[in-house]
């Protein structure tokens, strides 16, 4: 079983998660993403926590495993971040890491 796959997402405040078969909605007061589950990978909702999981013990399904985790992960950040207003503070930081890592003549 994969180890990133096995550790469960915490939901921030503000954000909720529907999961509807083979994709997660992430929804926070300024923006929603949705992310699609690779096949054999299903995601739950449990405690205030959301969980991902392999529908069979085929160790091909490892890697999808930790990569839907990873990818539903991303997207609940992305949510938190549209709710806190932190998403067009990152994107001006990296594009002005962008402008002193190029050189331009």
């Amino acid at each position: 079983m994969s180890r990133i796959g096995k550790k469960p997402i915490t939901i921030p405040k503000g954000v909720t998660i529907k999961v509807d078969g083979a994709a997660v909605d992430v929804k926070g007061p300024k923006g929603q993403l949705n992310q699609a589950l690779p096949p054999g990978v299903t995601a739950a909702v449990e405690d205030g926590t959301l969980v991902t999981r392999k529908t069979s013990d085929d160790r091909e399904l490892d890697k999808f495993h930790g990569l839907a985790r990873s990818l539903v992960n991303n997207a609940n950040l992305n949510g938190q971040f549209v709710s806190q207003d932190l998403f067009a503070s990152m994107r001006a930081v990296s594009s002005e890491k962008a402008r002193w890592c190029c050189w331009v003549p």
